[in-house]
């Protein structure tokens, strides 16, 4: 039997509990059992092949789509948990060095995020149809015009935008899709969730390493 006791005093002391796992070591086990973090990152990344496995192996572009953006989840929630780590000042970089590591080194760092937001908070994302083209944009636009003019135009090659006078654009996380593709602003050309995918498991390991060797304090 286990027990475990945390307590804190009634002297104006009081405790903060984060990530509490309760283990009884058997032989079977690794000797030292990994960060509880380390272990959550590399169960999203297996998540991550496993469904991608699936894809392999089904014909059906709904299945695909939906395979793929389970995927998205999985991959945003190694972010988060480096990011709530680094917020939590349990790495020895700053939020900031993080999200900047993760903006060079992830190619689609930022669209995994906005899609996953959009997904889970906004409209979620519809499969694609093959009888029919979709254009989509989500998410909140507001073009103020003052001594000017503000335009914002959406092209098959990307976005245009101009803003003249004291006009100006003002843009919340919006998402724009071209049926399967993704409009992503750090490279202002669309892509598919095939290709996030297929970059984010080629870099993420790299990024994996650095949070288990390096940044973890």
């Amino acid at each position: 039997m286990i027990t475990t006791t945390i307590a804190a005093t009634i002297l104006g002391i009081f405790a903060i509990i984060s990530g509490v796992i309760v283990l009884k070591h058997t032989s079977n086990d690794k000797w030292p059992l990994s960060d509880p973090r380390v272990s959550g990152v590399q169960e999203h990344y297996d998540r991550i092949q496993t469904f991608l496995d699936l894809v392999c192996k089904s014909k059906e572009p709904t299945v695909i789509f939906r395979l793929q953006v389970a995927c998205l989840y999985f991959a945003q929630g190694i972010i988060e948990i480096m990011k709530t780590a680094a917020r939590e000042k349990h790495l020895n970089i700053s939020i900031e060095q993080l999200e900047e590591t993760l903006t060079k080194e992830l190619h689609w760092f930022k669209l995994i995020e906005k899609i996953r937001i959009h997904d889970f908070h906004r409209f979620g994302l519809i499969p694609p149809n093959p009888g029919t083209k979709r254009f989509f944009l989500g998410g909140g636009l507001k073009l103020i015009a003052s001594q000017g003019k503000a335009m914002y135009r959406i092209q098959s090659t990307g976005i245009k935008k101009e803003e003249t006078g004291n006009s100006k654009i003002e843009e919340q996380r919006l998402l724009i899709s071209d049926d399967d593709r993704f409009y992503d602003d750090e490279t202002e050309k669309y892509v598919t969730i095939e290709q996030i995918l297929k970059d984010f498991m080629c870099e993420v390991p790299a990024i994996i390493n650095k949070f288990k060797s390096k940044w973890l304090a």
